[in-house]
């Protein structure tokens, strides 16, 4: 919501086509079924499923300047889709970055002070 709430052009895509349309109703956003998503020229892709060792989607159409956020965190590594978009070129920010920034602000926030070992 808040990239849409920024002025970004915002899809929900999800895998089960019912609870996806309703979200995206409740959320006023236009809905895209993962089966068959081809992202093409979005500067940002967000992939909040929990697919990691395949791909939940292809990269070819992307811009090359486009981003992608995989909020996975596999235990042995990036996701695919990760290793996909670096391999591709594509700046990219994966789920362990986004895990260890939230516990950096949980942290902050319960605490007052900076998480220890964090510059």
């Amino acid at each position: 919501m808040a990239l849409r709430d920024a002025g970004a052009d915002v899809t929900m895509v999800n895998r089960t086509e019912t609870r996806g349309r309703l979200a995206a109703e409740l959320l006023g956003l236009p809905f895209a079924p993962l089966d068959g998503f081809r992202p093409a020229g979005p500067a940002l892709v967000v992939h909040a499923t929990t697919v990691h060792k395949g791909l939940p989607f292809a990269l070819d159409d992307l811009d090359d300047g486009a981003a992608v956020l995989d909020m996975v965190c596999p235990a042995d590594g990036p996701s695919a889709l990760v290793t996909a978009a670096r391999r591709r070129g594509l700046r990219t920010v994966d789920g362990h970055q986004v895990l260890a920034e939230e516990s950096e602000q949980q942290f902050r926030l319960m605490t007052g002070r900076t998480m220890p070992g964090v510059n």
